[in-house]
C-alpha cells in the first residue's frame, strides 16, 4: 500500500504566510511551582458544600461546585474520595496567589474552560462534572493510557466508561487572538492554524471510548496490527491556505499502511514522483536553513530565507523559492529551482537542469551536458553563467546577463537584456536574441546569430558563421574579427535572395579599430539595410556569404 502526497510548486509561496510564532511564543513559566506545599503533607482545608480549598502561606487550590459531601474533615473526605462515595458537581478549579487567580478551569456539561494569564482553552462536547464521574474518567484515561497489563473485559469496562464523553471542537486563544482551533466529527477532523486549514476526511469515533484504540498512533511504534482500529478510516488529508486554495493533499490506504512493513510515501510535485520531500517551513520569521536531501529521488524546498540545500546521490530538485540561497548538487540527475533572490546554484559532474529565476544570480554548471536557464520574468537583472564542461544548453533570460559556454559544443541564447556571450572551447550555437549583445565565439566553428539589436560579434579562432535574419528589427550587426581565410562565412536568412541582391562598401569609421582600414559594409539593396559591418573589413581579399546552402564571394 502506498500514500500519495501531491503538491503544487506554484503554491509553495502560500508557506511563507505560515506563521506559528505565535504557538511557539506561548509561555507557561514556573509560576505553579509555588503551589506545591498545597499538595504537600499539611495544607490548611477550608472545606463547604460548594467550595473545597487546600492552601499553605498565601496560595490556594480551589475546587468550586455545589453538593460536596462529607465536608465534615478531610479525613471524612480522603476516605470518600478512596472508596468512590464522595458526592457533588465541579463547576471550576482554581489557583490562586493571595486571592489573585493564576490558573482557572471552568466546567459545564458541555464546555471545559482553561484559563492561564491572557492564555484560553476551549473544549466543547459532552463531559463529566459529577466528582464520582470525573474520578471515573480520569482512572479509566490513566489505566487505557498504559493497558499491557489489562485483561480484555478490563479494558471493555474502561472503555465503556469513557463512551459516554466525547469532544466536538477545541480552541486555543491568546488575547482574544485564535491561534489554533480543531473541530471533530463523523467524517472530518479539522484543524485551523493562523488561517491555514487541515482537513482529515473519512470516518472516525465521536466518542471518547470509541477513540480509545486510537490512543495505539501516539506510541513508541505505531507499526503493528491495525484490526484494532477497525472503525477508523482515513481517505484523504487535504492542506488550504487562508484563500481555500488546496496546497496539499495525501490519499492512500493510511490505516493499512500500519500493517505492511514495505509501505511507503510518494510525493508527486508537479506531477513529478518523488520518494522524498521536504518543505522547509517557518515558525514565523523567515530564517536561514542548511538543509540536505535523502538519498533516493528527493524534492527539497527552502521557502523564504537565505538556504544553503545540499543534494545527495540521487534523482532531485531543490528548490530554494525565495531569499539568497546557495544550491548544490552532487547527483546524476539534479534540479537546481533557484526562485527569486541573488542565488548561486552549483552544478555536479553529470547533466543538471538548473534555473536560476529572478535575481542577480550566479550559475556554474561543471561537468555534463547542462540546461540552464536564467531570469524568467521582466524582475531579472542580471545572471552570471559558467556552463563548464560538457555539451551545454544556457538561455539567459530576462536581464543583462554574462553566460559563458567554457568547453564543449554549447547552445547560448542570450534572451531579453543587452547580454554577453562566450562560446569558450567547442563548435557553439551563440544567438544573442534581444537588444544589444557582445558575442565572443571562442575557440572551434561557431554558429553566431546577434538577434534583435546593434550587436558586437567576434567569432574568435576557428571557421565561424555569421547569421543575420534580414529583417529590419534586427538592425546592423558589426563583426569584430571576421577572416575569410580563417573560414568565416555570413549567412542570410533572406529567402529567395541572390548574390546579386547584396552589396559591399567600404568606409573608415572613426574608433572601429585601425584608423587606416575601412571597414566593409554589407547591404540588402533591395531594402537598403545594412546587415553587417565588418570591422577593418578593407582588409579581406573574400567576404564570403552563404545563401541557400551555397557559399559566393562578395567582393569576386
Amino acid at each position: 500500500m502506498t500514500v500519495t502526497v501531491s503538491v503544487s510548486s506554484s503554491n509553495l509561496d502560500y508557506f511563507d504566510d505560515f506563521d506559528l510564532s505565535a504557538l511557539g511564543a506561548l509561555s507557561f513559566d514556573d509560576s505553579l511551582a509555588s503551589f506545591d506545599p498545597v499538595f504537600g503533607d499539611d495544607p490548611d482545608v477550608s472545606l463547604s458544600s460548594n467550595r473545597l480549598s487546600f492552601s499553605d502561606n498565601g496560595y490556594a487550590m480551589n475546587i468550586l461546585g455545589r453538593g460536596f459531601a462529607p465536608t465534615s474533615s478531610i479525613e471524612a473526605l480522603s476516605r470518600a474520595f478512596e472508596d468512590g462515595t464522595v458526592r457533588g458537581t465541579v463547576s471550576g478549579l482554581t489557583f490562586t496567589d493571595h486571592g489573585t487567580e493564576v490558573l482557572g478551569i471552568s466546567l459545564t456539561p458541555s464546555s471545559l474552560q482553561v484559563r492561564y494569564d491572557d492564555i484560553r482553552l476551549d473544549i466543547k462536547g459532552a463531559l463529566p462534572t459529577s466528582l464520582p464521574d470525573i474520578l471515573e474518567t480520569m482512572f479509566a484515561i490513566i489505566s487505557l493510557s498504559d493497558s499491557e497489563y489489562l485483561t480484555d473485559a478490563e479494558i471493555a469496562e474502561q472503555t465503556a466508561v469513557l463512551a459516554a464523553y466525547q469532544v466536538t471542537s477545541l480552541s486555543l486563544s491568546q488575547s482574544g487572538t485564535e491561534l489554533i482551533s480543531a473541530s471533530f466529527s463523523r467524517n472530518t477532523v479539522s484543524v485551523r492554524i493562523d488561517d491555514f486549514t487541515l482537513s482529515v476526511n473519512g470516518r472516525f469515533p465521536t466518542d471518547l471510548g470509541s477513540a480509545v484504540p486510537m490512543l495505539s498512533l501516539f506510541g513508541d511504534d505505531v507499526s503493528g496490527d491495525s484490526s484494532a482500529l477497525s472503525g477508523l478510516r482515513i481517505d484523504n488529508v487535504i492542506l488550504r491556505a487562508p484563500d481555500n486554495t488546496e496546497i496539499l493533499r495525501a490519499t492512500g490506504d493510511f490505516i493499512s499502511d500500519l500493517d505492511d512493513p514495505n509501505a511507503d510515501e510518494i510525493y508527486l510535485v508537479d506531477g513529478f514522483v518523488f520518494d522524498h520531500m521536504e518543505i522547509d517551513v517557518p515558525l514565523g520569521a523567515q530564517i536561514s536553513n542548511y538543509m540536505q536531501s535523502d538519498y533516493g529521488r528527493a524534492y527539497i524546498a527552502g521557502l523564504a530565507g537565505d538556504d544553503t540545500i545540499v543534494g545527495r546521490d540521487g534523482t532531485e530538485t531543490l528548490n530554494g523559492n525565495k531569499g539568497d540561497d546557495v544550491l548544490t548538487s552532487t547527483g546524476p540527475s539534479t534540479t537546481l529551482l533557484g526562485g527569486l533572490g541573488n542565488d548561486r546554484l552549483n552544478g555536479s559532474r553529470f547533466a543538471d537542469i538548473m534555473l536560476g529565476g529572478d535575481g542577480e544570480d550566479t550559475i556554474i554548471g561543471g561537468d555534463g551536458n547542462d540546461s540552464i536557464m536564467g531570469g524568467d520574468t521582466s524582475g531579472d537583472r542580471r545572471d552570471d553563467v559558467f556552463a563548464g564542461r560538457g555539451n551545454d544548453h544556457i538561455d539567459g533570460g530576462y536581464g543583462n546577463d554574462r553566460l559563458h559556454g567554457d568547453d564543449g559544443n554549447d547552445t547560448i541564447i542570450g534572451g531579453f537584456g543587452a547580454d554577453t556571450l562566450h562560446g569558450g572551447n567547442g563548435d557553439d550555437v551563440l544567438s544573442g536574441s534581444d537588444w544589444g549583445d557582445k558575442i565572443i565565439g571562442g575557440d572551434g566553428d561557431d554558429f553566431i546569430n546577434g538577434g534583435f539589436g546593434h550587436d558586437r560579434l567576434h567569432g574568435g579562432t576557428g571557421a565561424d558563421l555569421f547569421f543575420h535574419a534580414g529583417i529590419k528589427l534586427h538592425n546592423t550587426d558589426w563583426v569584430k574579427d571576421y577572416n575569410a581565410a580563417q573560414g568565416d562565412v555570413l549567412l542570410s536568412g533572406i529567402r529567395g535572395s541572390s548574390a546579386s541582391d547584396y552589396v559591399v562598401n567600404f568606409a573608415i569609421t572613426p574608433g572601429a579599430d585601425d584608423p587606416n582600414v575601412a571597414e566593409a559594409f554589407i547591404g540588402y539593396k533591395p531594402t537598403g539595410q545594412k546587415l553587417w559591418a565588418l570591422v577593418d573589413g578593407g582588409d579581406q581579399t573574400e567576404i564570403n556569404i552563404q545563401i541557400a546552402g551555397q557559399i559566393y564571394d562578395l567582393l569576386a
